[in-house]
């Protein structure tokens, strides 16, 4: 079981609990509110913290931000995502709380 707790990241198997991130990963990435966390077909996380999207590596136990860049003007934005779904192809989907409908685009 993956949830949060004031210290970011965690999992729970039953019989022990694992912490993830440092405290500074957990503000920064606001993984001590998280939101939604979708699991790809590699076992690596898409987590929807308070403040922003991130991909979490299992095996690097590394987290990695993920921003929205626009096409029309290039800027970068935080994605303020409140659900994220992940299809059989890998195909990464993102409910935001304000710009809608977000694929994300994974290479």
């Amino acid at each position: 079981m993956w949830f949060s707790t004031a210290q970011g990241l965690c999992s729970f198997d039953g019989s022990e609990v694992v912490h993830y991130s440092t405290q500074e990963e957990a503000y920064s990435l606001g993984l001590n509110r998280i939101r939604a966390i979708a699991e790809d077909k590699d076992l690596n996380l898409y987590i929807a913290g308070d403040t922003k999207l991130s991909y979490f590596n299992r095996t690097s136990k590394t987290f990695t931000p993920i921003s929205y860049q626009s096409k029309n003007s290039g800027e970068s934005f935080e994605i303020h995502s409140r659900c994220i779904s992940i299809n059989n192809n890998g195909e990464v989907y993102i409910g935001t709380d304000a710009r809608g409908l977000l694929i994300y685009n994974i290479a």
